[in-house]
């Protein structure tokens, strides 16, 4: 029974996490940036953050039906998207130290 929930997982999993894939009829683009901020003078990080976006369905929704199949167009706005969340966080993170 173990295998079978094995085999479950990587079977769904390994295409979406390995380039995308479909999943009841949705296609699944997922994109993962990390980013770094570095002190200037010492070299030492002062922020991190990962994030990811998987499917952004009022972005595709906006875009013409045969552009939404396109695996670049998905990808571009996926990665979009996690830029965005990582430049509001930076912006939070700056906010916050400025405070201080």
């Amino acid at each position: 029974m173990l295998s079978a929930g094995v085999g479950w997982d990587v079977l769904t999993s390994a295409p979406v996490w390995f380039g995308g894939g479909y999943l009841f009829g949705i296609a699944l683009r997922p994109v993962r940036v990390e980013a770094r901020a570095y002190e200037t003078r010492d070299g030492y990080p002062i922020w991190q953050d990962v994030e990811v976006a998987i499917y952004t369905w009022k972005l595709l929704e906006q875009l013409p039906e045969d552009e939404r199949k396109k695996k670049e167009r998905q990808l571009w706005i996926n990665l979009d998207t996690a830029v965005e969340a990582l430049a509001d966080s930076l912006a939070d993170e700056q906010a916050r130290t400025a405070r201080r």
